[in-house]
């Protein structure tokens, strides 16, 4: 059987906070139709992937959506991939996370224990 590595702390998560189904033109690859409280995940930074793909296209009016989204309340950010940092003394790299309202640091994700099971993160 495959060995698997937590991968989850690479990912964001946002949610469409409306009270009907919409799209989302801004969230890669291609838009994304989300029914109300649906939450959607992709790989990395959700704000470097708009912006990404804005680079890509003639306007700004991706990162306009996006950010009039945000601020309305109709797209709500989940989650996004922790700053990693790494220690210059000890050489290691840890994240940061918050936990009840303490912040401190972590081992990334993917440091932990490797699973033989199913892979516990399906991001799809």
């Amino acid at each position: 059987m495959a060995a698997f590595v937590d991968t989850s702390c690479l990912y964001s998560t946002v949610k469409n906070a409306s009270t009907k189904r919409r799209f989302f033109g801004y969230l890669p690859p291609h838009g994304q139709s989300l029914d109300a409280g649906e939450e959607f995940t992709l790989f990395g930074d959700v704000t470097a992937a708009v912006v990404l793909d804005v680079e890509r296209a003639t306007s700004r009016h991706h990162m306009a959506a996006f950010e009039k989204d945000v601020e309305e309340g109709t797209l709500e950010i989940i989650k996004t991939p922790s700053p990693l940092l790494k220690d210059v003394t000890t050489g290691e790299t840890k994240m940061l996370v918050l936990d009840n309202g303490t912040l401190s640091d972590e081992d990334p994700c993917w440091a932990g224990t490797v699973s033989d099971s199913v892979d516990p993160y399906q991001p799809y």
